[in-house]
């Protein structure tokens, strides 16, 4: 999606079968691949080759479905997204806790996650039952989150019971956290739409050197290479930046806990 180009996707493609004997067997192997042919599906759905659009009627144009400006569409994918991964992430995090309770909030947030953006849709769109059955799993979430969030252990005492409600209330205080996660994804939409317009701008400025004719050709052919050159790099960088840190940050957050060992300094004493 940062990318956004089906050229672009095809370039890496070109790239990757070059060095295909020389990666052979790596993981940068099956990550190129995985990369290449992700880019160029997206770019062709988007219909962009190099910032250009395909021809009008063409079976290129007939697989030209989203349109990349449209920022209604775009954002609801890319929120979209966010909500299936951190949704997800919360699943992983309920199956390494099912030994205990607290799996239950862990499935409490993928409600409210999931639960959210279906009565966000419903509501945008006017579909009473989608919105309903948001409001009901945004309910059973929050409940879920609420009871179960505490590590306090589950009696009718009430001095643990007052525990367990605060605890779960400073757990539902999170919902901003989550709120902001999931927002974060549009980060997608908005790299994706910067690539495609830098492509044209530079597709624009070598069509004006092109214009001109003589010895601009050669200026022209110049802006292409170096233009698109920069814009693939940047794309590259985006992807690997933005990819580690919705995984890092949003997704790793929500579905490791525990992780690692308490550092506690100067605990070790010294043997008399």
């Amino acid at each position: 999606m940062i990318l956004s180009d089906a050229g672009y996707g095809l370039l890496l493609g070109l790239v990757l079968l070059v060095t295909w004997k020389r990666l052979r067997g790596s993981t940068l192997q099956w990550l190129l691949a995985a990369l290449a042919v992700a880019s160029t599906v997206y770019g062709v759905l988007v219909g962009t080759y190099f910032g250009l659009k395909p021809p009008a009627g063409s079976w290129l144009a007939a697989a030209h479905v989203l349109d990349a400006e449209d920022q209604t569409l775009m954002m609801l994918i890319s929120i979209g997204i966010g909500v299936v991964q951190i949704g997800c992430a919360n699943l992983l995090a309920a199956w390494q806790r099912r030994h205990s309770l607290i799996a239950l909030s862990s499935i409490g947030w993928s409600c409210i996650v999931f639960g959210g953006f279906c009565a966000g849709l419903g509501r945008n769109y006017t579909l009473p039952h989608l919105f309903n059955s948001g409001v009901v799993a945004l309910g059973l979430g929050g409940l879920l989150v609420l009871l179960f969030s505490s590590k306090h252990a589950l009696t009718l005492a009430p001095k643990q019971l007052v525990s367990r409600f605060v605890d779960g209330l400073k757990e539902l205080a999170e919902l901003s956290k989550a709120f902001g996660d999931v927002l974060s994804y549009l980060r997608l939409f908005a790299l994706g739409l910067a690539g495609i317009k830098l492509a044209e701008v530079f597709n624009n400025l070598a069509a004006n050197a092109f214009a001109f004719k003589g010895i601009w050709l050669i200026l022209g052919i110049l802006i292409l290479l170096i233009g698109h050159s920069i814009n693939l790099a940047m794309g590259i960088m985006s992807g690997v930046v933005h990819g580690l840190r919705l995984n890092v940050i949003e997704f790793f957050n929500w579905s490791l806990h525990d992780e690692g060992t308490p550092f506690e300094a100067f605990t070790r004493k010294a043997q008399d």
